[in-house]
């Protein structure tokens, strides 16, 4: 289907009840019908009982907005009527002379995406890569037309996924590039050590970086696509099974097809560590610029241990991370540091000329420049966890030092840097809590690479 054709299937009017003002309660209607359609009711319901279960929701909101004054029975029966107007819902006759509601075809591919967006699922791809790899195990070419539809299906779920993950990384530090102002310092300090460590660490860069199926299984699944590619028999038999089903009319295309999928689904697992790569370089800048950027803000307002306590005391309240952080002063200059003495001798009349505005991005880095052998950056914390290695293969994080918030806000960050490649460690979640003289955090094994 071309780009073109899908406003053939959908109807003109579909998307007009997700751009009304209604817009929040029918999402929550559809997604409210589409889950009770999921418990074994995939073939519909009675209409009698979607009106009941509208009406429940609707007792309970009053958000729903219409010229007339409905109870919540009218106001389930309008949503019906509408969802049907737009195209999303259909009405039959049931076998028992009921009428029975069920979604539209275009409609469930459509609300499994919605679905997916607003749950914001986790990074689960090992799935994927193993049924691509299970199908080229046992290869049966009287089948492989449909085996390699499902292959490049696969393939193209885990390279979205790897999008996705990719752009989120890149949305949070684009807000953080939005947040000039001294009042952002708490959002940016939660955004670090709470939002992104639950939604992107924890949830998908973790798995990402954890599991070896990619390496296990990359290297038989681009050797087999290989090999079928240079093997004319098998081809000659796929083509034949694609006219056979009229996929296709004439061999050139069908052939086409086939080497087109076949070379897609070989790139995209050749250009994974390209994608992981970049994946990695987002993740780094981000807890990089979130640093520098609270070390930024901080540096330059006064009171500086009060609004740090000030700020984790709120953090503290509303996480369980009781994410925490304390600036490390000899490190920075202070705003008197270079300080000169006038020369009382030589009063001279200086001319000021206006100083040319230094984008903020280019202040930032030139800050995370500065930042390179600070405290808290990737290579000072490196060697922080190497001096303390030793003969050791791996050290759990709650036996490190935690007497201030300088060394908490270490074992935070030695966790959020703990899936790059750049590094000489890395992280394995425990399924225990730790604390520790009121800092609290879920602990982990840091763990030497290639230790022998």
């Amino acid at each position: 289907m071309s780009d073109s054709q899908i406003f053939s299937v959908l109807p003109d009017n579909f998307f007009n009840v997700l751009s009304s003002k209604n817009n929040k309660v029918y999402a929550d209607c559809i997604f409210l019908m589409f889950n009770y359609l999921n418990q074994g009711n995939s073939f519909g319901a009675r209409k009698e009982l979607m009106v009941n279960l509208l009406t429940e929701y609707f007792d309970s909101c009053t958000s729903y907005e219409t010229q007339e004054n409905l109870n919540s029975k009218e106001k389930a029966l309008s949503v019906l009527r509408r969802l049907k107007q737009c195209g999303w819902i259909f009405e039959e006759d049931g076998s028992q002379y009921e009428v029975l509601v069920n979604f539209t075809f275009y409609s469930i591919h459509i609300i499994k995406s919605l679905s997916e967006l607003k749950e914001n699922d986790e990074l689960e791809y090992l799935g994927y890569i193993y049924m691509i790899y299970s199908a080229l195990n046992s290869l049966d070419i009287s089948t492989f037309s449909d085996i390699l539809d499902q292959i490049y299906h696969n393939t193209n779920i885990v390279m979205n996924k790897l999008k996705s993950l990719n752009a989120n990384i890149k949305k949070y530090i684009q807000d953080l590039l939005n947040k000039k102002s001294i009042n952002d310092l708490k959002s940016i300090v939660e955004d670090l050590f709470v939002d992104y460590k639950k939604n992107i660490i924890d949830q998908s860069y973790q798995r990402l970086k954890t599991s070896d199926n990619v390496s296990k299984y990359r290297p038989y699944i681009i050797s087999k696509l290989n090999e079928i590619c240079l093997d004319d028999e098998i081809i000659e038999k796929v083509v034949k099974q694609l006219l056979m089903k009229n996929k296709f009319q004439e061999p050139t295309s069908a052939k086409k097809d086939i080497y087109n999928k076949i070379d897609y689904v070989i790139n995209s697992f050749k250009n994974f560590d390209e994608i992981i790569s970049e994946i990695d370089r987002k993740n780094s800048k981000y807890i990089q610029m979130s640093v520098s950027k609270i070390l930024f803000i901080v540096h330059n307002t006064y009171d500086l241990q009060g609004k740090i306590t000030k700020i984790l005391l709120s953090v503290n309240k509303n996480s369980d991370l009781n994410s925490i952080f304390k600036l490390h002063p000899q490190k920075y200059l202070g705003k008197s540091s270079l300080y000169n003495m006038p020369n009382r001798d030589n009063k001279k009349i200086i001319q000021v000329l206006p100083t040319k505005q230094v984008p903020f991005e280019l202040k930032q880095n030139q800050l995370l420049k500065f930042l390179e052998n600070n405290l808290f950056s990737k290579k000072s914390l490196d060697l922080y966890i190497k001096s303390l290695f030793e003969n050791e293969s791996q050290i759990a994080a709650h036996t490190l030092p935690l007497e201030d918030y300088i060394d908490y806000t270490k074992i935070i960050l030695l966790y959020l840097y703990g899936y790059s490649n750049d590094i000489s460690y890395k992280i394995k979640p425990l399924n225990n809590s730790y604390s520790k003289k009121g800092f609290h955090f879920g602990d982990f094994l840091i763990v030497r690479r290639n230790y022998d």
